[in-house]
């Protein structure tokens, strides 16, 4: 606590909207692939411009905010959900919107990309979406996640837990994979048994990862109750086939109460591959064990060979990492911070008193065993334009 004070402390008087920082040298629920190494914000009231945070692979990062025509003003309308990726496959990240209403009542008819072009630095399209995707991305319940669901290295863009009318699931997944540009996306929405409903259930969460190490991105939900008061016991999981846009669905039991947990009031599940063993894992953080006492532990699910079950994990996290991670506004995001090959795991937007931001970056850096190195830096201006209203954050690359 007394670092994330001293780190505000630092930063008092900083401008508190990313407005002119240029390069001047000051992150799900996510995808797991391509690994984070940058976090950016959007969504905040006025912005033109994209604060990135990215990895000196030490625990610190470098600041950047540029300019982005129109992208951070889609960003700010109804209902736009931020998206991280490598949509073209040029190893530079990306960031694109979905679920927007240009109105109120009137969806979005298209996807606005933002295609880096450099450190920081991005180049926006707005390209019409066939097949009613965008609809589909601001129906009730939809949540919208990122992962290469077809194994040719670009990021697409999959649906889930949507109700095309009230009390109605959805009985498919709708995908939007990505064309070579990046810009346009192919859509299909094939049907799937059971999972959707499973996504439509009090408290599911989706994430995505490659849960089977078969090089496509897969699903899976977390979170969720059965009945009031009834955590799952298991975690649905969609493994991505050939193509990308069908999905074979297990439901498998998870031990050690992971279920459980990650229906404790404020658990946010993360995926990424803690382990670096090729397969996506899921970690969850921000819960609270009983009304105002955080969990000391970040309990990962690592996948098996198959990527239907998980081995549990709940290790000590040490330097109070689970005490911020619950503080107001902390968001987690994951990524491979140090590129060690295992992913990491970074808070932003948290505040350590009502108005008062974080002015450090807490990272967990994954040990490969499920537990975690704790390092939190300073960082300028970030913590504050992260803790702003309606701002989002993502990693990518």
């Amino acid at each position: 606590m007394t670092q994330l004070l001293l780190a505000a402390a630092f930063i008092a008087g900083c401008s508190a909207s990313p407005v002119e920082e240029g390069a001047q040298g000051v992150t799900t629920q996510a995808s797991q692939a391509p690994p984070a190494k940058i976090i950016a914000l959007s969504g905040g009231s006025g912005w033109t411009e994209i604060p990135v945070a990215t990895s000196n692979d030490d625990g610190s990062f470098t600041v950047t905010s540029n300019l982005v025509a129109n992208f951070p003003s889609y960003a700010q309308q109804q209902g736009a959900t931020l998206l991280p990726g490598d949509f073209n496959n040029d190893g530079k990240p990306d960031l694109a919107l979905t679920g927007g209403f240009t109105s109120p009542g009137v969806p979005w008819g298209s996807v606005p990309v933002a295609l880096g072009t450099g450190p920081g630095t991005f180049s926006q399209t707005n390209a019409p979406i066939l097949n009613n995707f965008a609809t589909y991305a601001t129906q009730s319940g939809a949540k919208a996640i990122t992962g290469d669901f077809n194994g040719d290295h670009r990021t697409d863009i999959a649906l889930t837990g949507g109700f095309s009318s009230p009390g109605v699931p959805w009985g498919s997944v709708p995908v939007a994979l990505a064309n070579a540009d990046g810009t346009t996306f192919t859509v299909t929405n094939a049907p799937i048994l059971d999972f959707a409903t499973y996504a439509t259930q009090s408290g599911a969460k989706a994430v995505t990862g490659d849960f089977n190490g078969d090089g496509r991105d897969d699903i899976a939900l977390t979170g969720g109750f059965s009945s009031p008061g009834v955590p799952w016991g298991s975690v649905p999981v969609a493994l991505a086939n050939p193509g990308g846009t069908t999905f074979t669905v297990s439901n498998l039991p998870v031990p050690n109460n992971f279920g459980t947990y990650a229906t404790q009031s404020g658990a946010k599940p993360v995926s990424g591959d803690f382990n670096g063993d090729g397969r996506g894992d899921i970690a969850l953080t921000g819960g609270f064990q009983s009304p105002g006492v955080p969990w000391g532990s970040v309990p990962v699910a690592f996948a098996n060979a198959g990527g239907t079950t998980f081995s549990v994990q709940n290790d000590p996290v040490p330097d109070s990492f689970g005490t911020f991670a619950t503080q107001g506004g902390a968001k987690p995001v994951a990524g491979d911070f140090n590129h060690d090959g295992r992913s990491d795991i970074a808070l932003t937007g948290g505040s350590s008193s009502p108005g008062v931001p974080w002015g450090s970056l807490p990272v967990a850096f994954s040990n490969g065993n499920g537990t975690f190195t704790v390092k939190n830096k300073p960082i300028l201006n970030f913590g504050t334009w992260s803790a702003l209203p309606n701002v989002q954050a993502v990693g990518t690359l």
